[in-house]
């Protein structure tokens, strides 16, 4: 499975933070494509950790993370980048 597309809120369309996406459009290995909430993203990766999201066709792939005031999101495992690597993925 693949990250290839997001959605980000409408007030925050140029925001390079991954808690400002409203949805992902996810690729299944057989290429169908479906929107997914980042809440729903978030939980999906709880339940199973060996599960991979991985962002476009890279190395790096979609972890869940919570933040202080208790929102779910999902930004790609931490490299070396300044802007995380989901951010550069096509926006909608």
């Amino acid at each position: 499975m693949r990250a290839i597309k997001i959605m980000m809120k409408a007030e925050t369309p140029n925001s390079n933070s991954p808690k400002d996406i409203v949805s992902l459009y996810i690729e299944n290995d057989l290429g169908r494509i479906e929107e997914y909430k980042t809440e729903k993203l978030y939980d999906l990766l709880m339940e199973d950790s060996h599960k991979r999201i991985y962002v476009n066709n890279g190395m790096s792939y979609l972890i869940p993370v919570c933040s202080m005031n208790g929102q779910k999101y999902v930004r790609s495992l931490p490299n070396n980048n300044t802007i995380d690597e989901i951010m550069k993925l096509p926006r909608c």
